[in-house]
């Protein structure tokens, strides 16, 4: 609920983003859809999952090389993406409860 509520925040403040949301079905898609875009950003922001199995990353991660910057991070930070861009990764913390 909080990550929308910023989502929200950003989109009417920032100037000059665009935000994309792609549904994928599969790991040669997700890898295709990203490189149709990395020409076109300056600043790419992926979100980063701890030991998350999902079907849109399916086969990437047998590629994968640094596995703490996740699979996405990791795809777009590799020499077969070509731009110039900057890539933030983030993770969301776990909350501790005392």
């Amino acid at each position: 609920m909080l990550d929308d509520e910023m989502l929200r925040y950003i989109k009417k403040s920032v100037k000059n983003l665009t935000y994309i949301q792609e549904q994928v079905k599969d790991g040669p898609e997700t890898s295709t859809f990203l490189r149709s875009i990395v020409g076109d950003f300056q600043l790419i922001i992926v979100g980063r999952r701890y030991k998350s199995k999902d079907p849109q990353t399916f086969g990437l991660e047998e590629w994968c090389e640094f596995q703490e910057i996740g699979i996405i991070g990791d795809l777009l930070s590799s020499l077969d993406f070509v731009g110039n861009y900057s890539l933030l990764i983030v993770q969301q913390q776990l909350q501790r409860v005392a």
